[in-house]
């Protein structure tokens, strides 16, 4: 008998240690394969693909849709920092703008990273000045996140963007990365009155 109720006891406390147990407190860089796709779905109803096109050495090569346009870009495999950016001609541009560390990883509850960006308008009429600005995450929560590709749990990046000119802030928002698919299924963002919203639409992972 007393057997019985030692083994029921340490059953007990076996479940409720498990429990207890965050569920994911710690993520690692990805590893992708040629051909790996997700799409997406923006505020508006547009939609497109991005897609792993090479793996080249540590990088990463994606076609993706950015604010030019759709671009080449390179990840770096390790962090997922937005190394470069291909060019038509094949040469390979530094990516100096905003959003390129929004994953540096691993991820985990609590992790904060910062960096600066420095912008030169392109000239037209008047002074080209130099604009800084200072880009803060954090990762908050490992939480549920429904959007049109299903219901997955994901880390919450929170982010804000900093004219450093005059310490006002420029932007704010999250993305909520998803382990199992291996990207990014949701963001929200505010740049003043303006909205950049986007969700996953559907995703396919090469074997």
């Amino acid at each position: 008998m007393k057997k019985i109720i030692l083994v029921l006891g340490l059953v007990y406390w076996m479940v409720l240690l498990s429990n207890s147990i965050p569920a994911q407190d710690r993520c690692e860089a990805p590893t992708l394969n040629v051909g790996d796709t997700w799409r997406y779905r923006d505020q508006g109803g547009k939609e497109w693909n991005r897609k792993v096109l090479s793996i080249e050495g540590d990088i990463y090569v994606i076609s993706d849709r950015t604010y030019y346009g759709r671009q080449n870009l390179g990840y770096d495999k390790n962090t997922f920092n937005l190394d470069f950016i291909i060019e038509k001609d094949g040469r390979r541009t530094k990516f100096r703008g905003a959003r390129g560390k929004v994953l540096d990883f691993p991820l985990l509850i609590g992790k904060k990273w910062s960096h600066l960006i420095s912008v030169i308008p392109k000239k037209g009429r008047g002074m080209a000045l130099e604009k800084n600005f200072r880009e803060d995450h954090s990762v908050s929560a490992y939480e549920d996140v429904k959007v049109a590709a299903g219901t997955f749990k994901a880390f919450k990046i929170e982010y804000q963007n900093m004219d450093m000119g005059n310490t006002v802030q420029t932007a704010r928002g999250a993305y909520w990365y998803c382990p199992e698919i291996k990207a990014v299924v949701k963001r929200t963002e505010e740049i003043g009155l303006a909205k950049g919203d986007w969700e996953l639409v559907s995703y396919k992972l090469k074997q």
